[in-house]
């Protein structure tokens, strides 16, 4: 298990009565907020199911994630939007902050976007949030405007984004869910040969097109080496790297594209 920095601090009443699944419309006319919220959690965490109050929520249920030893992991929140709802305020009455800084994300192939919480007095939180749609037969996640939108939150980035990939998953073992189709993911990140002598090729699959980036890093974490071949588009793509400059030992190559973030370990010998 990951070690995370995870509260100590006691969950939030559950309430019984709660029924994950049934709570909002069912999913056949739009997307249920409730398959959203998996009975377990990442690193063994069991859910907690509460009620919160979300300001301008036609409906909306939660849970808190508690790990084996009772420490609080973080928390997922699903909403139905109603006139007035306020996504901004929505997060910083869950997550108990002010939203700040916000980047984008890709899990599983889906568009999110992370967003740090500032809190008066403590640390600041980390939160996951994307909007789950129903259009046309299909629902497709992603982090525009959608049916039904859902937060993640914990106090470790890993731990919030954990949460909102077991959200993901969980939805996905139920019902297809589409992939965005214009977000970038990365598959099959690929070094051969590797470990290398002079130089290896870089090999990759775009599942859209995309501004692709690379960067070795020595085990100090400092960078030694980029590439930059621009915006590829889909498909697979092959990138000679040539290593002469590098002393023998090894070195992580990230690739980015977009906000989809891959990495591989190479050895030069």
């Amino acid at each position: 298990m990951s070690k995370l920095p995870i509260t100590g601090r006691a969950p939030r009443t559950s309430l019984a009565a709660v029924s994950l699944a049934l709570l909002l419309v069912p999913l056949a006319a739009r997307a249920n907020s409730g398959l959203l919220l998996p009975p377990a959690g990442p690193y063994g965490a069991v859910a907690s199911p509460f009620v919160p109050a979300v300001p301008g929520a036609a409906e909306a249920v939660a849970a808190d994630y508690l790990l084996a030893d009772g420490r609080h992991l973080g928390a997922l929140l699903a909403v139905l939007p109603g006139p007035g709802y306020d996504a901004g305020a929505a997060l910083a009455a869950f997550a108990g902050g002010t939203p700040g800084a916000a980047r984008p994300v890709v899990l599983h192939g889906h568009p999110l976007t992370l967003v740090t919480v500032a809190r008066p007095g403590e640390a600041p939180v980390y939160a996951v949030a994307f909007a789950v749609s129903h259009a046309d037969g299909q629902v497709t996640a992603d982090a525009a405007e959608g049916d039904v939108h859902v937060v993640a939150w914990a106090e470790a980035e890993e731990a919030a984004t954990a949460l909102a990939a077991a959200a993901l998953d969980h939805l996905s073992a139920s019902v297809p869910l589409a992939l965005a189709r214009d977000v970038p993911a990365v598959a099959a990140f690929t070094a051969a040969p590797n470990p290398f002598a002079g130089g290896t090729t870089l090999r990759f699959t775009l599942t859209a097109p995309a501004e692709v980036a690379v960067s070795v890093y020595d085990v100090l974490g400092r960078r030694v080496a980029a590439l930059v071949p621009g915006r590829l588009g889909a498909g697979l793509h092959a990138l000679p790297f040539e290593a002469d400059a590098l002393a023998p030992g090894a070195y992580v190559v990230r690739l980015t594209a977009g906000a989809a973030v891959a990495t591989q370990r190479v050895t030069r010998r």
